[in-house]
């Protein structure tokens, strides 16, 4: 009976990381945007600057052991050159018995392709543990000691890679993650970290007034496949920046969850972000949602370009402008009072 028992626990929670479901194996972000160095190893080196990114998310709260992600990394371009990018990420996952946690480093190379388009390529290799806590296990008869203290662990070496096509104005990009297909070392089991495909993409609409636009539109894409399966997920957002320094949005997962998303930015520096996912299906009569935090930290800043510093006289310009509109108004009303 205990062994049973035993080996009962250990393929269920294999086949929770295997499979679940036929899904994916792998987290999944709603800020997916802010965390594209996650699913493509090639956008690391796309900006002039070094980043350091933390990462939260708790999925289904008000369910004991649901899902629980976080990812951490500093990643940047070699004395923001923007050709050679260079990055570190540590991930973890939390399901209930299953743990894994891993780190990866990532190398990636740019280049121009026209006067404004570019494209990078970039691959990650890392390694990962994964555990199941048997001790956890809640069981029947009190004195099954086989489930007592015990933990089972698993490490895999893995590799992804993905290309990053971008423009001032739109971005595509495609990457493969768990590319070695290995097989993870547990007893009578076949598990497999299985090959992950993602597509993202997306436009950049400016409008405004004036000769800096300070409102932007972006509508965006991921789809995601897992275990080739032909259930293909996808999530389609669309986000509005006023200034470069707030942020709203929305987005709809299919057949899963609507979100809604919130961000600040303060001095090109330092950046927080919010997102809340609401379940489309039963699950949300059992659960308060999925929350996901988000900061960021810019470590280096890049020098102005000129269109950058027109943008920035150009606030000055105005911002003074108002002010002595403010002070002969305030001139002109005690002129009055008199």
């Amino acid at each position: 009976m205990k062994k049973i028992l035993y080996i009962t626990v250990c393929l269920v929670s294999i086949l929770a990381v295997s499979n679940k479901v036929k899904a994916q194996q792998l987290g999944i972000f709603t800020n997916y945007l802010l965390n594209d160095y996650y699913y493509n190893p090639a956008v690391v080196g796309a900006k002039d600057v070094a980043i350091a990114n933390l990462s939260y998310r708790r999925q289904w709260t008000g369910f004991t052991d649901a899902p629980v992600s976080y990812m951490g990394s500093v990643y940047g371009s070699v004395k923001n050159k923007r050709k050679v990018g260079l990055g570190g990420t540590i991930i973890g996952d939390k399901s209930g018995l299953l743990q894994r946690t891993g780190g990866y480093f990532t190398y990636a190379y740019h280049f121009d392709l026209t006067k404004k388009l570019r494209l990078g390529l970039g691959i990650s290799a890392g390694f990962l543990q994964y555990r199941i806590k048997l001790y956890d296990v809640r069981v029947i008869d009190n004195g099954d000691d086989m489930l007592t203290g015990n933990v089972l662990s698993s490490n895999a070496f893995d590799a992804n890679s993905g290309f990053y096509l971008y423009h001032e104005k739109f971005f595509v990009g495609v990457s493969g993650n768990q590319l070695l297909n290995y097989k993870l070392p547990f007893a009578n089991s076949n598990s497999r970290l299985k090959p992950h495909m993602y597509g993202m993409a997306g436009y950049n609409f400016k409008f405004g007034s004036g000769k800096v636009k300070k409102n932007e539109l972006q509508p965006s894409f991921m789809v995601r496949e897992a275990n080739n399966n032909v259930n293909i997920q996808g999530d389609l957002s669309l986000k509005y920046t006023y200034n470069k320094a707030f942020w709203i949005g929305a987005m709809y997962r299919t057949e899963t969850a609507v979100c809604a998303l919130v961000g600040f930015n303060y001095k090109d520096r330092f950046n927080v972000a919010y997102a809340y996912d609401y379940a489309l299906n039963r699950i949300n009569q059992y659960s308060m949602g999925t929350h996901e935090f988000w900061l960021s930290y810019t470590i280096t800043k890049k020098k102005r370009s000129l269109s950058e510093e027109e943008e920035a006289l150009d606030n000055s310009v105005q911002q003074l402008y108002k002010e002595q509109q403010l002070q002969q108004q305030k001139k002109k009303e005690e002129d009055e009072k008199k």
